[in-house]
């Protein structure tokens, strides 16, 4: 009984952490992929993300083609820029930079500033214009 006290707080603490690594790594890895995309492809692409359907849409912004909505992993209990609904926008251009929302390049339009919740846990994501990804633990 004493044990079971004592590892429930322990695991609850994990799986909240886990949670919201996992919640980021998608992130990271939709914005890191299409840009690779944008590169290689020579086009210009977009990434959407939407709280607090917990959805992201990468779109070839030079084709005007759209991929289905995909699901942020955490069952919508991932609290994406504390909840706020709105769309945070990505543009990845074919030189490998980054700018915001316009969906042209290049462009002065500010990145998105980003931030990852699950209960007490919270993770920001920084993106660079140049395409670099960085990640802080804040709590």
């Amino acid at each position: 009984m004493i044990l079971a006290g004592i590892a429930v707080p322990s695991l609850t603490s994990s799986m909240s952490v886990f949670k919201v690594r996992n919640g980021v790594s998608a992130i990271t890895g939709a914005i890191q992929s299409t840009r690779y995309r944008a590169i290689m492809a020579s086009q210009i692409y977009t990434v959407a993300l939407t709280a607090p359907a917990d959805t992201y849409v990468v779109t070839n912004v030079t084709t005007a083609t759209a991929s289905p909505a995909v699901p942020l992993p955490g069952n919508r209990a991932l609290i994406l820029n504390g909840g706020v609904a709105t769309t945070y926008t990505f543009t990845l251009c074919p030189d490998g930079t980054v700018n915001g929302s316009a969906g042209v390049c290049p462009n002065n339009t500010a990145l998105p500033a980003l931030s990852v919740g699950y209960q007490t846990r919270q993770v920001n994501i920084n993106v660079s214009s140049a395409g670099t990804i960085t990640t802080t633990f804040v709590h």
